[in-house]
């Protein structure tokens, strides 16, 4: 997949999970409502970063996590939300048990 659909796809599922109707998330960028029906379509090769900003913002995302959330969109943002709940020391302590599980590998 080419990076394109692969933003493309990530976004679409970011505003899914967290219920964004794709509309709504242009209206509030003030991008054309066609924005994306053009990017799936094909009409849209290369989309502006402008755009794309402007789209991490409003879904509170930065473009790092657009990127990586190719790997697991879903599980990645449910991750990055419920680790920015906690709290300094909790947050510690998970990337403790993360580290110790990743050594395991």
């Amino acid at each position: 997949m080419d990076i394109n659909a692969t933003l493309l796809s990530s976004l679409l599922e970011i505003m899914k999970n967290k219920n964004i109707v794709e509309k709504d998330c242009l209206k509030s960028c003030e991008i054309n409502t066609s924005f994306f029906s053009d990017w799936k379509a094909g009409r849209l090769k290369s989309p502006s970063f402008d755009k794309i900003y402007r789209i991490c913002k409003y879904l509170n995302i930065s473009i790092d996590t657009l990127i990586q959330s190719d790997i697991e969109p879903s599980n990645h943002q449910e991750l990055l939300d419920l680790y920015s709940k906690l709290n300094a020391h909790e947050q510690e302590v998970v990337l403790s048990l993360v580290k110790i599980l990743c050594s395991y590998k």
